[in-house]
């Protein structure tokens, strides 16, 4: 029950930087630090600017077990090391063209699922943009 639980939340954090990334696009850099906060770095060069986020999750040694049922042990899943996710959104013309994720983003699988929290205020900042009579 606890790994079936556990792998269920990093698919939902996948879809959510999934969903992040694509509700990115587009957003201007007041939109961006509106829902995102002020980022961790910036750099510019090329005529784009890109600005990085970054945040993961604690990782640690030790292994989740299924209980036992019927006289038989339950599946053993171990978890070790940290998700890290370093976000970068790429700048033209003062709105974001460009997400990319890089780091160790995997959880227990689920393709950049350590990105999902970097990226979830904008997800809700934009639908409630778009729910504003002026949206």
């Amino acid at each position: 029950m606890v790994v079936l639980h556990l792998g269920g939340c990093a698919e939902y954090l996948m879809i959510e930087a999934q969903r992040g990334s694509d509700a990115l696009i587009g957003m201007s850099k007041t939109e961006v630090r509106m829902c995102a906060g002020f980022p961790t770095k910036t750099v510019t060069a090329d005529g784009s600017e890109i600005w990085s986020y970054e945040g993961g999750f604690a990782g640690g040694s030790g292994s989740v077990s299924l209980p036992e049922i019927n006289g038989i042990s339950g599946p053993q899943m171990s978890r070790n090391g940290a998700a890290y996710c370093h976000a970068q959104l790429r700048f033209e013309q003062d709105h974001v063209v460009e997400v990319a994720f890089a780091g160790g983003t995997d959880i227990l699988g689920a393709r950049d699922a350590a990105c999902g929290p970097i990226v979830k205020g904008c997800i809700d900042y934009r639908s409630a943009a778009r729910q504003r009579p002026d949206g």
